[in-house]
């Protein structure tokens, strides 16, 4: 559900982009119940957005997040 969810906010911001609406997308503890095999792949769906939109993800995992090459605050 965890990754079913965030692929669906990312399909819905995409539809944005493309009417020319982009907005950044927010997520608070993604994939907090997901395996590191599970997570590594959606990193590789939050780095292809992140090219045309601003992504911030809020986690208490900042190892985990560190490798997407970001901002870790």
């Amino acid at each position: 559900r965890e990754q079913l969810s965030i692929l669906t906010q990312l399909a819905l911001a995409r539809l944005l982009v493309r009417d020319g609406q982009a907005t950044p997308d927010l997520f608070d503890d993604a994939l907090v119940y997901s395996d590191n095999v599970r997570v590594e792949r959606m990193f590789d769906g939050l780095r292809r957005q992140s090219r045309d939109q601003q992504i911030i993800v809020c986690s208490c995992r900042q190892g985990a997040f560190s490798r997407l090459g970001c901002n870790v605050l």
